[in-house]
């Protein structure tokens, strides 16, 4: 199945580090009419697997990103300044609220 994971996030407290693991799954149409994303979130206290609903395909996705994010942003690893992107050949760097909302690039991959 298709889907858009959030890229190289990982997860600093004291001297362990983990990985941030987020993945948001092509819509799926329901009986109902609708249409849902699976949602899988590991790495954060918070995180787990949801079930995000749309009237169709475009808003099931747009809302589970939002989801996502809103997950990361309000979860206490990112509150206690926990979460940091790495990148090939330098040091992680902490990210901040608008890492999520106005990234350049866009920090998901497509699978």
């Amino acid at each position: 199945m298709s889907y858009i994971e959030y890229e190289n996030l990982i997860v600093r407290a004291g001297n362990r580090e983990s990985c941030l693991v987020a993945k948001v799954f092509a819509p799926e149409a329901t009986a109902e009419g609708d249409y849902k994303c699976q949602v899988e979130i590991f790495g954060i206290k918070s995180g787990g697997n949801s079930r995000i609903f749309g009237a169709d395909s475009m808003q099931a996705m747009g809302l589970a990103i939002r989801f996502v994010n809103t997950m990361i942003l309000t979860s206490e690893e990112f509150q206690q300044g926990c979460i940091f992107v790495s990148a090939p050949h330098s040091e992680p760097e902490q990210v901040d609220k608008e890492y999520f909302l106005n990234s350049d690039p866009f920090p998901y991959s497509f699978h």
